[in-house]
């Protein structure tokens, strides 16, 4: 996690945060940089989980596309929802709407890093479900953000290790998600979707 804060002994009116808009604090402030797990459960609505999770995953001011550190990076999905939730997960992003178009990159670097990963995942025998370069072909040759979306990826797979900020979604099946918070049922603006993996 990375710490931002000012000591408590700050000069008055001196000021951090992002564009220096915040005021100085003596406090500890904690940023999960990993990327979060995204729980769906045997008893959840397909339709509003595919709407949360590709909000949270790619939505522009929740995760600045997919490049804000600490956003949705990786879905389990309990296997007796997976087809459903991915039919409707994919109709979000390829149908009209902001989520899946290509956007700048803010770092140079990150889309000719994504497109490694994309050869990698498939390398590795992971399932590319949705590429939004197909989209917008010519995108592939400037420096623009095309989200991926994989499924069938294996935790001993090199592309499940990934922990950079980048629209990159893997869509797992998960049998024991609801296990995880079995007899600790919370209400959903209290669930863990953002515990890091």
């Amino acid at each position: 996690a990375r710490v931002s804060s000012l000591p408590p002994t700050a000069p008055r009116g001196a000021q951090c945060g992002a564009g220096g808009l915040d005021p100085a604090s003596g406090q500890l402030e904690f940023e999960v940089l990993t990327r979060k797990v995204f729980h769906v459960h045997e008893d959840d609505d397909a339709r509003e989980r595919a709407e949360a999770a590709a909000s949270q995953a790619l939505g522009r001011s929740e995760a600045l596309s997919g490049q804000l550190a600490g956003h949705v990076g990786r879905i389990l999905c309990h296997p007796r929802r997976f087809s459903e939730f991915t039919s409707q997960f994919l109709a979000l992003l390829a149908g009209p709407g902001t989520l899946a178009e290509p956007l700048p990159a803010i770092d140079a670097d990150l889309p000719r890093e994504l497109e490694r990963l994309k050869e990698l995942g498939l390398d590795e025998g992971a399932t590319l479900i949705f590429d939004a370069s197909e989209r917008s072909p010519a995108s592939r040759a400037s420096a623009r953000l095309c989200p991926l979306v994989f499924t069938n990826v294996e935790p001993s797979m090199r592309l499940a290790a990934v922990e950079r900020a980048m629209p990159l979604i893997l869509l797992q099946r998960h049998p024991a998600a609801d296990d995880l918070l079995r007899g600790i049922r919370l209400p959903d603006s209290d669930r863990p979707d953002g515990v890091p993996a």
